[in-house]
């Protein structure tokens, strides 16, 4: 995986898939972000095995580009580190590139190096068809 992202973009994303995992005493694996980068955009997920929140960063809104990717991929990070590390780092964009286990982060002069989980990601839990999708605008583009 390989790309580059705005971070207000991204801090949004991880922010909003942060609240299915906000509190929850459980396992590793519901503390964490899965983050798979596509050619349609950076899909974020956060679940703590009752309820899942998805959000997805489109590579571009309304001609204005958000997100440049080099590569594809898929990794688990932890939720609550990658939070405070995104929120910490220059209003830059942000550079995600992945070496073998790590997934590194870097923004100016800031640099901030995560290990990858190697568990599988649950599956979202089944809803019979009953689901809902909200969507949600990127207010502040240049």
């Amino acid at each position: 995986m390989k790309l580059t992202v705005m971070k207000e973009e991204l801090l949004k994303g991880i922010d909003a898939v942060s609240k299915a995992i906000k509190g929850s005493q459980q396992e590793l694996i519901y503390k964490s972000i899965k983050i798979e980068a596509t050619e349609k955009g950076i899909l974020l997920t956060g679940s703590n095995g009752v309820f899942t929140i998805v959000r997805m960063i489109p590579l571009e809104f309304k001609g204005s580009e958000i997100a440049t990717l080099v590569n594809e991929g898929t990794v688990l990070v932890n939720g609550k580190i990658l939070f405070e590390a995104v929120k910490k780092m220059p209003k830059e964009d942000i550079k995600i590139e992945q070496e073998g286990t790590v997934l590194k982060f870097k923004s100016g002069k800031f640099q901030v190096k995560l290990n990858i989980l190697t568990e599988d990601y649950p599956a979202p839990p089944d809803v019979d068809g009953a689901s809902v999708t909200l969507e949600q605008s990127l207010n502040r583009l240049h």
